[in-house]
């Protein structure tokens, strides 16, 4: 089946759409909406929807998601449909104008229950469509790539995962993308949703199953190397007490070779990561420090926030970050 109709109006808007899609990231860019408009001109074809209808509300559908990160508001579909209704106002005749926009400012997975007219419904599933299969699953990774592992992508809302991009990607799949299939509108929408929601839940399984045996092994050789290390203070006679971070002449010192040691200026408490906990007392040496540790096995991982500092540490493991950079 020829997809002429989204090159003829690329190509027709290209000014257009490149300068609005410029600033977005690598979830909503071009790329995306090409995928997405490739997929609507099929299923407005299969689905007898008015193509060109379908393929310019998906061409314009997140032209506005920098515009609307940049003003801190959550309307991005909004804004693109007025960018839609400026930008084609001379294109289109009224009714079919109002069809585009009314496709556009209700594209959103939280509008997922309301009512769809036939542009709105081609659009949903083609849309969700590039949320899952194997593209969804790259998608969710440069999401977390692009805004950090602690807010998983989507309107979903999910919160913090443990640090994770395949524990991300794990949530995001139970909140939102294990649904997607379900919701679809079209029938042909349905067909393309059922192949590819067996290839996200695929990969999603054999991911955690692979990293699983990873993590199985790490853990075993990070036991192997606390111990060797115990093993090797004891032939040193420095048995006792294990090692403490303290300061010395030169700064902090962690105690033992193995162990690693992170310091960062802290320009702002608020951006502290929530873990941190400030020292009541405002004080600058660890013994005024408030610490969190946690233990794994082995291996003790320990922040601790300074009046203008933020040490990070891990004993036992080369494991090392500083936070703010």
């Amino acid at each position: 089946m020829s997809l002429e109709r989204t090159d003829h109006w690329f190509a027709g808007l290209h000014d257009v759409l490149v300068e609005a899609y410029r600033r977005n990231g690598p979830c909503h860019d071009l790329t995306h909406v090409l995928r997405v408009s490739l997929l609507a001109e099929r299923i407005a074809a299969r689905e007898l929807v008015d193509v060109d209808l379908a393929v310019l509300a998906a061409l314009f559908h997140d032209a506005e998601h920098a515009s609307a990160g940049d003003a801190g508001t959550d309307d991005h579909e909004v804004r693109s449909a007025r960018l839609a209704e400026r930008e084609l106002r001379d294109r289109l005749a009224a009714p079919d104008l109002a069809e585009v926009v009314d496709a556009i400012a209700g594209r959103r997975f939280a509008k997922r229950h309301l009512a769809r007219r036939p542009v709105g419904a081609v659009l949903d599933d083609a849309d969700n469509l590039d949320a899952i299969g194997l593209v969804g699953a790259s998608r969710t990774f440069l999401w977390v790539g692009e805004h950090g592992w602690r807010q998983a992508p989507g309107d979903a809302g999910v919160a913090a995962t443990s640090g994770r991009n395949h524990e991300a990607l794990e949530a995001h799949w139970r909140e939102k993308l294990a649904h997607i299939a379900a919701g679809m509108r079209t029938r042909a929408g349905a067909e393309l949703a059922a192949r590819r929601h067996a290839a996200l839940g695929a990969f999603v399984e054999g991911l955690g199953q692979e990293l699983a045996a990873i993590g199985a092994l790490a853990r075993r050789g990070e036991a192997a190397h606390g111990r060797a290390g115990r093993e090797h203070l004891a032939s040193r006679g420095d048995e006792g007490a294990p090692p403490l971070l303290h300061r010395d002449a030169d700064g902090v010192d962690a105690g033992h070779e193995r162990d690693e040691v992170a310091v960062g200026a802290l320009h702002d408490p608020d951006d502290v990561v929530a873990e941190v906990a400030e020292g009541d007392d405002g004080g600058h040496g660890v013994d005024d420090v408030a610490e969190g540790g946690q233990a794994d096995g082995e291996q003790l991982h320990r922040r601790s926030f300074f009046s203008s500092s933020l040490v990070e540490c891990s004993f036992g493991s080369p494991t090392m970050a500083t936070r703010p950079p």
